[in-house]
């Protein structure tokens, strides 16, 4: 192809005919600007097409992360509704202090789980991912991702909540004088002895364990809240995530 402009700009420039000359040499500049705007408007598509991809990735790991926030979440809720409704059925035990085999079973585990509040929230970790390596921008919505950062605020000061109010349960000294833990104690199976009556007439053990109560309540009410903001958050991302597709 590239010979035979060559040979036509030849015989034209041979023959004196400098106008057809000139045409020809404007069409053939032409041409090879088209064909490099062609090229440009290929690799331009390819790119879009690759952000395009990585951006429906992204979409489908914070669903993927969020997925995982919710299950730990429901995880949450259940086990401080179990606490709670335990913690707050001894509290009423121990001020009747009518001891029996059911009574006894429920005060166990009281004793062996008030304590247990604290767990980690997993995190949104395909955000931050985006985040350290400036990728944010492929969440197109800007309101999705005010949503999010939204979101992520309040996922992380939930977090620190959780270790606050485990601070304040995970703490023995008011059952110290009353409990004692056996030797064949482990993490599997908790033992230990206390006499009933003398723990149900010090009012400092009843009034303690129904203020734990009401920070498992606490923890109920803000995991509750949080898994239905993660709930809305995991639904807008996937109407944007069809509209990618």
């Amino acid at each position: 192809m590239l010979r035979l402009f060559k040979n036509s700009r030849l015989k034209l420039a041979s023959g004196n005919n400098a106008i057809r000359y000139f045409q020809y040499a404007i069409g053939e500049i032409v041409l090879v600007m088209i064909g490099i705007l062609l090229a440009l408007q290929i690799n331009n598509w390819n790119e879009q097409r690759k952000e395009r991809n990585q951006s429906v990735f992204y979409h489908e790991q914070l669903i993927n992360d969020l997925e995982i926030v919710i299950s730990s979440l429901d995880a949450d809720i259940n086990w401080a509704e179990i606490v709670k409704n335990k913690i707050n059925q001894a509290t009423v035990i121990l001020d009747q202090s009518i001891p029996n085999d059911s009574t006894f079973e429920i005060l166990d585990f009281v004793l062996g789980n008030y304590f247990r509040l604290n767990r980690q929230l997993p995190e949104i970790t395909s955000y931050e991912e985006m985040k350290s390596s400036g990728q944010l921008k492929l969440i197109y919505s800007k309101s999705l991702r005010k949503n999010l950062a939204n979101y992520l605020r309040k996922h992380h000061n939930i977090t620190n909540i959780y270790a606050e109010l485990n601070s304040k349960v995970n703490q023995s000294e008011f059952l110290d004088p009353f409990v004692k833990f056996n030797e064949e104690s482990s993490m599997k199976k908790l033992i230990f002895t206390y006499d009933f009556s003398v723990l149900s007439a010090n009012k400092t053990v009843v009034n303690t364990l129904s203020r734990y109560a009401f920070h498992w309540e606490a923890k109920f009410n803000f995991a509750t809240l949080l898994k239905a903001e993660a709930e809305d958050l995991k639904s807008k991302i996937n109407m944007e995530l069809n509209q990618l597709k």
